[in-house]
């Protein structure tokens, strides 16, 4: 009983050593193509997006899961305990990326230099993420034809030290996710294509999924 005591406190203080580094994300930029969150998108005289019929924009309720998917992935990566932070302007307001149609807002925004200088932590995180589509074969003729979209996540992370070494650096593209369905048909010079799209949750299940498939590559 003894040596089954001993096993356990030899074993967890190994794991919550490796738990005890810190970890800034100083900056995450992430990107979602057009293809799969425009719903129909007009094209005239070879003009592509002349309108579109979705503006998208990731609902702000969904950054903090974002962000908590971001710690998470960033944490096991580098065995610390990883925390999105901010500088933040003179009136007071975080400097944060801005909620477009291509890109998820309310995420930090901050150069390496000043986040080293801001907050004392052993590792400080750079993350660039892309989601983005892969057109799969076309069927049917030229005036209508259907094809699938492949989404795929691309995920970089670089880590510096205090002395702005880079430190830690990996890169991973995960392509398993579920296909979306495309339509397209042209009258004349105008082609219109009516796509399915991706949803908020299906943004958060693919971070998910890739930063897991992410630490599995050791």
């Amino acid at each position: 009983m003894k040596r089954l005591l001993l096993l356990f406190l030899l074993i967890s203080s190994s794991f919550y050593g490796q738990n005890t580094a810190t970890a800034v994300i100083y900056r995450t930029r992430i990107f979602i193509d057009r293809q799969l969150t425009n719903k129909v998108t007009v094209t005239t005289n070879g003009n592509a997006n002349h309108l579109s019929g979705s503006m998208f924009r990731m609902p702000l309720n969904y950054i903090d899961s974002i962000k908590k998917i971001i710690e998470e992935g960033v944490g096991r990566e580098l065995y610390a305990v990883a925390e999105c932070q901010f500088l933040r302007k003179k009136n007071g307001k975080e400097k944060s990326t801005y909620n477009s149609g291509q890109y998820v807002g309310g995420l930090p925004k901050a150069c390496k230099k000043k986040a080293i200088f801001s907050f004392e932590k052993d590792n400080y995180v750079h993350l660039k993420i892309r989601i983005n589509a892969f057109k799969g074969i076309q069927i049917g003729g030229p005036n209508l034809n259907y094809s699938r979209v492949r989404p795929y996540v691309f995920i970089r992370l670089k880590a510096y030290d205090e002395l702005r070494k880079k430190s830690y650096s990996k890169k991973i593209r995960v392509y398993d996710f579920e296909k979306l369905e495309s339509i397209q048909y042209t009258l004349g010079a105008v082609s219109v294509r009516n796509s399915e799209i991706i949803t908020p949750d299906q943004i958060c299940a693919m971070l998910r999924k890739t930063f897991l498939k992410m630490s599995e590559k050791k």
